[in-house]
């Protein structure tokens, strides 16, 4: 809280956050994840939270791979979208356990987009 300099919330997750997050003017702040729970299932989401309270608003259908990239948002024709990045092979996260040079570990390089109501 920039009035107070007093932390307004906190949030403990069971997996790393390798994307980062975005914060919109709005409101809202999304977060890519890696995956469910300790994101060993490698099924990445984005989620959109609340900004002043953390709370869940949304989060998208599972993706095919972990979320790599912080999301970004920009508008076109008066609609906005947010989009992130999945896959990726540049880092040896959670849901890799085999390590940087096993084949295993190559899978997917998408981008998702989600149009915002």
């Amino acid at each position: 809280n920039v009035e107070t300099g007093k932390l307004k919330w906190h949030q403990h997750w069971p997996a790393p956050c390798y994307s980062g997050s975005l914060n919109t003017a709005s409101g809202i702040t999304f977060v890519g994840w890696l995956g469910q729970g300790n994101a060993q299932d490698g099924k990445g989401f984005l989620e959109a939270q609340d900004s002043a309270t953390g709370a869940s608003l949304w989060k998208s259908p599972l993706m095919t791979a972990p979320v790599g990239a912080a999301p970004v948002t920009y508008s076109v024709g008066g609609e906005q979208y947010v989009s992130v990045a999945v896959g990726g092979q540049s880092h040896n996260d959670v849901s890799r356990p085999l390590g940087l040079t096993n084949p295993a570990r190559l899978r997917d390089d998408s981008i998702y987009t989600f149009v915002l109501p």
